[in-house]
């Protein structure tokens, strides 16, 4: 799929600067690349998807 690499959890695009985009439980903790996307899978709405802005900071998507 155009390079795309799927592993556990996990989606790479290539060609975006080392983002990543993971899923799991509760709120994200872990260090990322600026841009990189979560999916909260036990999360609600304004919980569900986060946005990282560089390191372990994780901001959640309003209404989603």
């Amino acid at each position: 799929y155009g390079g795309l690499v799927v592993t556990s959890n996990n989606l790479d695009v290539p060609g975006a600067t080392l983002t990543t985009w993971r899923g799991g439980n509760g709120a994200p903790t872990f260090s990322a690349t600026a841009g990189s996307l979560y999916s909260r899978a036990d999360g609600g709405t304004g919980s569900r998807l986060y946005v990282c802005s560089g390191s372990t900071t994780w901001a959640a998507v309003a209404g989603v």
